[in-house]
């Protein structure tokens, strides 16, 4: 994959996320000087942005369950997992200090991502005097399942389980977030032998193979599957144009947490993609980059380069 300056990286995030986002996705990207956070912290990392329902789906769903939480996201709080990716080792570690030593003066108890590279790089990062604790959002739910039960209704539904199980983290998501549908009323999970990812999630510099993908897919819909659920936003970026070919649908599983609470959500990322066309998904957005005050040759090649990758 050809390396894009990280500015670019950052700047299409920037761009792209503001148009998709709800009107009602709040982050702070800093903290004032001596300003200190909830105890407890949800992470927005700078590629989730990209598909900004995943994060929003999340507050919606802590707030009901009566979590007292301060979100903080964008590249500001980056963990350094682009700068990885193309061996800038240096720079990775500069950058996730950084966020990290942030986290750590707000007086956080519990950091949580949303993205399994961040807690990869937060972990490879972290020093002794990082002493809050860090984990995937999927643990929050599991640990208060006890609040989230009694918020779920049915839906009834056929879903695969997409996972990725390369590592304890990983693992531990797919458990979780297992335990989570099993808890939705309704909820069918099928026995699907071809859901498993490529390591460690389906990011862009190594997506899953398309022989996989079609594996996945084809199976999905010979077993009668109305979703493959998947854990991450990445995934979900990648697989949700399999929806053209094989009329399975993607949904991560946050959407299904949020139907069975009766939270309503746009997904104008999948919505985009789901038109098949750039010019025709320049043509949705028009009225809200208008809105915005952006031009149409700001957002296109951000359109093209992440919704339609």
């Amino acid at each position: 994959m050809k390396k894009i300056p990280y500015v670019t990286v950052f700047e299409r995030t920037r761009i792209l996320g503001t148009v998709l986002a709800p009107d009602d996705l709040e982050f702070k990207t800093d903290l004032a000087h001596g300003e200190t956070t909830e105890p407890l912290v949800l992470h927005i990392s700078c590629q989730v942005i990209n598909v900004p329902h995943i994060p929003y789906l999340a507050q919606k769903i802590m707030r009901r369950m009566g979590l007292e939480f301060t979100t903080l996201g964008g590249p500001e709080n980056c963990c350094g997992a682009y700068h990885w990716h193309f061996g800038d080792h240096d720079l990775e570690k500069q950058i996730a200090t950084i966020s990290l030593n942030a986290y750590q003066r707000s007086q956080a108890k519990t950091v949580l991502s949303l993205c399994p590279s961040c807690d990869d790089r937060y972990e490879s990062n972290r020093g002794k005097q990082h002493t809050f604790r860090h984990a995937n959002v999927t643990e929050i739910f599991v640990q208060h399942l006890d609040k989230l039960k009694p918020l779920l209704r049915s839906v009834k539904t056929k879903v695969v389980l997409h996972r990725h199980g390369t590592d304890a983290g990983r693992r531990q998501d797919a458990e979780h977030i297992e335990t989570l549908m099993r808890a939705v009323p309704g909820v069918e999970l099928l026995p699907a032998q071809h859901a498993y990812g490529s390591p460690p999630h389906c990011q862009t510099v190594s997506p899953m193979p398309p022989d996989e993908t079609a594996a996945m897919f084809e199976e999905a819909k010979a077993l009668g599957a109305q979703y493959v659920v998947v854990p991450y936003h990445s995934c979900y970026r990648q697989h949700c144009k399999m929806q053209l070919k094989y009329g399975v649908e993607v949904q991560h599983f946050l959407g299904i947490v949020a139907q069975s609470m009766g939270i309503p959500f746009e997904e104008r990322f999948k919505e985009l993609r789901l038109l098949d066309s750039v010019d025709r998904a320049m043509e949705r957005l028009r009225p809200r980059i208008q809105k915005l005050g952006l031009r149409e040759e700001q957002v296109r090649p951000y359109v093209q380069q992440v919704v339609y990758l």
